[in-house]
C-alpha cells in the first residue's frame, strides 16, 4: 500500500465511528470498511469518473447505504 493510499484510509477510519453515531471501539472493522470504500472509490473514478461525484455526494448526505 502506498502512504497516501494508507492516509486516506486512516482518516476515513477514524471518521466511520463519528458518521455512524457510535462509539469508536472496533478499529479492525473500521479500518476494512474504510480500505474498502477507498478501494471502491478508486475503482470507480477510473471505470467511471461521473459516478463518483454522485455517490460521494450521496455517501456524504445519507441518500445510500455502503455496498455490501
Amino acid at each position: 500500500m502506498g502512504g497516501d493510499r494508507d492516509e486516506k484510509i486512516r482518516q476515513r477510519a477514524y471518521a466511520i465511528p463519528q458518521r455512524e453515531g457510535g462509539p469508536d471501539s472496533d478499529h479492525e472493522r473500521h479500518w476494512h470498511t474504510a480500505k474498502d470504500e477507498i478501494d471502491r472509490e478508486a475503482a470507480l473514478a477510473r471505470d467511471f469518473p461521473d459516478v463518483l461525484t454522485v455517490e460521494a455526494l450521496a455517501m456524504r448526505t445519507g441518500i445510500t447505504e455502503q455496498w455490501t
